[in-house]
């Protein structure tokens, strides 16, 4: 009846977690094989996020080709979790080996390229917005923005210690997408708050984003 939510089984789905070769999951759903992917055609929201460990580059390149052949007007983020940085080539290499057709997204990101010769349109006349792909990697991980233009976007993952106050300075230096702020289970409930705030307010500021 028009009353009536959707039924559980028939929501939008927003985020994908990939776990173990071949295995993947709607978040808060059970682990399913990667071939059964297609039985959630058509149930893909807008804005994709698909999260799992760095190795799953491996096996996942066809679930998200059928995700963006799926949904060519919606933006997928894929969240890597890394202990080290893969290299840039190869993450450039995996993104292009996708199949594509250019959509509105994609053409609309032309205007943030620079203009092509003699100040004429950009050379191609498109950008590729999905799949934006995230690593994830530990704070102390030697790995450079700058080298990944065009293939990821780094997130520093940082967990204080209680009473530790947060480098902030360090974090703009370091520069990146954003923060993965990962509290100590024993922090104190007023000390959380206030880690929190400040870490959104530099955020705020610098243009960052803050994951918590």
């Amino acid at each position: 009846m028009g009353g009536q939510g959707r039924r559980a089984e028939d929501a939008l789905i927003s985020r994908i977690e990939l776990g173990a070769p071949g295995q993947w999951r709607p978040a808060g759903a059970g682990w399913r094989a990667a071939d059964s992917f297609g039985d959630s055609v058509g149930r893909l929201a807008a804005h994709l996020d698909v999260v799992g460990p760095a190795g799953a580059l491996g096996w996942a390149g066809p679930l998200l080709a059928a995700a963006a052949a799926d949904s060519p007007a919606s933006v997928i983020d894929l969240y890597l979790r890394c202990d080290e940085a893969p290299a840039p080539e190869a993450l450039r290499a995996w993104r292009l080996a996708l199949p594509h057709a250019p959509g509105y997204l994609d053409r609309v990101a032309v205007y943030a390229s620079p203009p092509g010769p003699d100040g004429g349109p950009p050379d191609p006349d498109h950008g590729r917005v999905s799949p934006r792909i995230f690593l994830v990697l530990p704070w102390s991980a030697a790995a450079e923005p700058s080298d990944y233009a065009g293939a990821a976007e780094l997130i520093w993952r940082f967990s204080p210690a209680v009473g530790e106050p947060l480098p902030l300075g360090a974090w703009r230096v370091a520069g990146g997408a954003g923060i993965s702020l990962e509290l100590c289970p024993d922090t104190p409930a007023d000390e959380r708050a206030a880690l929190l705030a400040e870490a959104r307010a530099w955020a705020a500021e610098q243009g960052r984003v803050i994951w918590a």
